[in-house]
This record gives structure tokens, sequence and C-alpha cells, in this order.
């Protein structure tokens, strides 16, 4: 019973006690506390929907505030867990509205981490450890937006660990180019440089062109010439077209005429016409279109023709 209604119930025998045992009174007003309480259960009935509802799109309701910092702290963990559950149902069945709610579920929950993130950052690495690959990806982003620069040291040190399982080193390397673009760069040099698969290696390259910074270009060029992952060839390709110099236009040049993958000469192409001198980028696309034994790349090689003359 809801403490409304006890109070309601209350209230009855003190009714019947103010009539002095005279019954008409009292019926009247435990009539009026009846109906009270009948308003009180409708009342009651549709809190319950809304917080149902409420928790369908991921937003949780305490009636109580938290009593410490460490109960907020706990509290905000596991909000953040059911909105990552909820995004990840709402991926699946491609349902916009629960997406949307387990979203603004998440950056309230990510708010109240930042206050303690002496508390909050500990905790988080500790869940993405353990969690599967899919939420691993989550938390590690989730930790680096509570941590900022203060994240980093921890995120560099996982991304370059090579005891860590390859997924989540990449993860770790991702999250670390958004709050530190200038540490990420060698983890992600050294990435590039291992001998083994990396899943996504080529999301981390595409990041990484897309800070601007020039340290970035030695990277992307190891990425383009030694990368045996051709998606991590085409984005180093693409990547390089955001960076004029030497560097840049002879690995797009090379790549350009001797890639063993289509779509890396294209995108190389591409890059090229933004980088390149006229006369450079006209002598490679002239090479392309005489040599090149793919339709659609000397295809993109004769519609840069005109732009290479014209500059």
């Amino acid at each position: 019973m809801s403490v409304a209604r006890q109070l309601a119930s209350v209230a009855a025998g003190v009714a019947l006690a103010a009539c002095n045992g005279d019954a008409a009174p009292a019926a009247a007003l435990e009539a009026r506390v009846a109906a009270i309480e009948r308003r009180l259960e409708v009342a009651d009935a549709q809190q319950q929907r809304l917080l149902t509802t409420l928790r369908e799109h991921g937003i949780a309701f305490r009636a109580a505030p938290p009593g410490s910092a460490a109960e907020a702290t706990a509290r905000a963990l596991e909000d953040l867990d059911q909105a990552l559950g909820r995004l990840e149902s709402a991926k699946v069945n491609q349902d916009g509205a629960m997406g949307q709610g387990a979203m603004t579920a998440l950056e309230a929950a990510l708010q109240t981490l930042r206050q303690d993130p002496g508390a909050a950052l500990p905790a988080l690495l500790a869940r993405a450890e353990t969690a599967p690959p899919v939420r691993q990806a989550a938390l590690l982003e989730c930790y680096g937006r509570v941590g900022n620069a203060a994240a980093a040291p921890a995120l560099l040190q996982l991304a370059s660990s090579p005891a860590r399982p390859p997924g989540m080193r990449v993860q770790a390397a991702r999250a670390l180019i958004e709050v530190d673009a200038d540490a990420a760069i060698p983890a992600v040099d050294a990435l590039v440089h291992e001998a083994g698969a990396l899943p996504e290696l080529y999301l981390l390259v595409h990041l990484l062109a897309g800070t601007g910074k020039p340290a970035a270009v030695p990277v992307l060029v190891a990425a383009l010439a030694q990368s045996r992952d051709r998606s991590v060839r085409c984005h180093a390709a693409t990547g390089l077209g955001s960076f004029r110099g030497d560097a840049s236009v002879a690995a797009l040049a090379t790549a350009a005429t001797a890639d063993e993958y289509p779509a890396v000469r294209t995108n190389a192409l591409r890059a090229l016409a933004k980088v390149a001198a006229a006369e450079r980028l006209r002598a490679v696309v002239e090479q392309v279109v005489a040599d090149d034994a793919d339709a659609a790349v000397r295809a993109v090689a004769r519609d840069l023709l005109p732009a290479a003359g014209n500059r």
C-alpha cells in the first residue's frame, strides 16, 4: 500500500473519532475517503505505467536521491549499462525511438560520472576489460569521454600492449584518438606495422587522417605502402588526399600505378588530384590510362585528365 493510501486509511479512523461515534457523518466521511483511495489507485497505476515506459526507453527514475557521491557513481554506472544494452537492442531492431531514448539516458549517466572521475574511470576500465567486443568498444569510448585527457595514459597502455586482445587494442586506440590525437599517432603507427591482422584497423587510419595532424602523414604513408589489408590501404590513400607535400604525393603516385587492388588505385588517383601539381598528376593519370588492366580505374584516370591539364 502506498504512503498516500495509508494516510487515507488513517484519515478514515480519525474522521470516525471526530464524529464522536455518530454513524451518519462518519459514513459520509468514509465515502469521501473511499473515493480518494480509488483516485489514488488510479494514480498509482498511471505512475507505474509511466515508469515502465521510461524504463523501456532507457530512462531510469528513482524517487530517492543518492545518499553519497559513491552511490551516485554506482547508480550512473548501472544506468550506463542499461543504456548501452538499449542501444544494442535498438540497433538490432532498427528502433529509432528506443535508440534516441537510450542516448538521452547515456548522456545523463556520463554527465554524472564526470562529476567523480576518480571513482568512475577505474570502474569503467574494469567493465571494459571483461566485456564482449561490442560492449567493450562502447565502454572504452565512454571511458575516454568521462576522463578526456586523464583517460589518455590508460588508453595508450591498452593500445600498446601486445598481451591485450587485438580488438581491445584497436578500440583503445580509437578512443585515444578522440581524447589525445598526438599520443595516438605513435600507437596507431605501431599497430600499422604489426604483422598480424587487426580488426577494424582501417577505422583507426580513417580517424587518424581526420585529425589533420601533419605527424599522421608518415603513418598513413606506411599504411598505404605496407599494409596487407586492402581496406586499410584504401582509407590510407583517401586520407593522404588531405595532406599536401612530397611524401603524400610520392606515396599516392606509387599506389595509383602499382597497388594490386583496383579500389586502392582509384582512391589514390582521386587523392592525388587534390595534392599533386598538374605535371605530376598528368604523368600518373596518363600512365594509368595506358597501362592499367582495370577498366574502372582507367575511367577514373581519364576523368582526371582535363583537371590535370588545366592547372
